[in-house]
């Protein structure tokens, strides 16, 4: 057997009759081909990018199992015939993330903090602009050179 990764689009009107039943009903899915889950928890709720389905929202769960590697396309099948299932994506995975089983998935899924990059220190300036010498000082005489040449 070979651990899964699997995210389940689903129909927000069957989700919010009962999240609980959702879930069941997805873990029954799974289990009807063998595979054994480990965890399945909602994601999340968001808008879509484009309507599926007449639905311009859907309900985002995430499952680690276990299964035989035949056992994916039957879920797969069976996934694309159940209407409550949008969409589905199943994946090989590594192991499951210690955070999907213990932490509420708004801190899992929340970005790390980066470290902000070192400043950097200003360059000095030669001594020439400090002064008003220079290019600067060239540009201003200038100017005024061809202002006083337009009147």
């Amino acid at each position: 057997m070979q651990l899964y990764e699997a995210m389940f689009l689903l129909d927000n009107r069957e989700v919010k009759k009962g999240f609980d039943a959702a879930r069941e009903r997805v873990s029954t899915l799974l289990t009807k081909h063998g595979a054994k889950p480990r965890v399945v928890r909602k994601w999340d709720e968001r808008k879509l990018a484009y309507e599926i389905a007449r639905q311009k929202r859907a309900t985002y769960m995430l499952a680690y199992f276990d299964a035989p590697s035949d056992a994916v396309a039957k879920i797969r099948h069976d996934s694309e015939l159940t209407e409550f299932i949008l969409r589905v994506l199943v994946v090989r995975a590594e192991a499951v993330p210690e955070k999907a089983m213990t932490e509420p998935f708004d801190a899992a899924i929340a970005p790390q903090a980066e470290e902000a990059p070192p400043v950097a220190e200003p360059v000095a300036a030669p001594e020439a602009a400090r002064n008003g010498e220079g290019a600067a000082a060239a540009v201003g005489a200038e100017g005024g050179a061809q202002e006083g040449a337009k009147a």
